[in-house]
């Protein structure tokens, strides 16, 4: 690794960091803006070549189903999902990946797989970053803080400012 200077630009700083992140952490959510979040995830571990992690947070509020027959209903219906977006995406192993369905707030789960991945890189489009305040009442600014890693946000296309 190559040590950082006082004349680096920050560029190259920001080059030399992403270089030595691993992996990139996708937070998807099936909506939209999921593929576009899912395509810049894919292209920064293309390009820094490291794995990716795409991670599908849910919570369980089961109606009438049992708990254990509702968990498996939601993970099919993910894993179908992100078949989906495999497929519209073309991923055909250019990046070795995952994909991991998980119960829990997603804050929690991005937080878990970071603790998991040392030196990790967050992916997550603008829509989760906002539902973030909502479920766990912490504002975007304290999320990115705890998560003491890189975080890109990709903008909503259908979001007005």
């Amino acid at each position: 690794m190559m040590p950082i200077t006082e004349d680096d630009s920050p560029n190259r700083v920001c080059s030399l960091q992403l270089r030595y992140m691993n992996p990139v952490v996708c937070a998807v959510d099936f909506s939209e803006t999921s593929s576009s979040v899912l395509k810049a995830a894919v292209d920064l571990a293309n390009r820094f070549a490291k794995r990716l992690v795409v991670l599908y947070a849910y919570r369980i509020i089961p109606d009438n189903e049992a708990i254990g027959d509702y968990r498996k209903t939601i993970v099919k219906k993910a894993h179908e999902d992100f078949a989906l977006l495999e497929k519209k995406l073309g991923l055909n192993g250019s990046v070795p990946y995952e994909f991991r369905a998980e119960v829990g707030f997603l804050a929690d789960r991005i937080k878990s797989a970071v603790q998991a991945n040392p030196g990790a890189f967050i992916v997550i489009g603008q829509k989760l970053a906002l539902e973030i305040n909502e479920q766990k009442g912490m504002t975007l600014e304290e999320f990115i803080a705890q998560a003491s890693v890189p975080v890109l946000i990709v903008p909503d296309r259908h979001r007005q400012p």
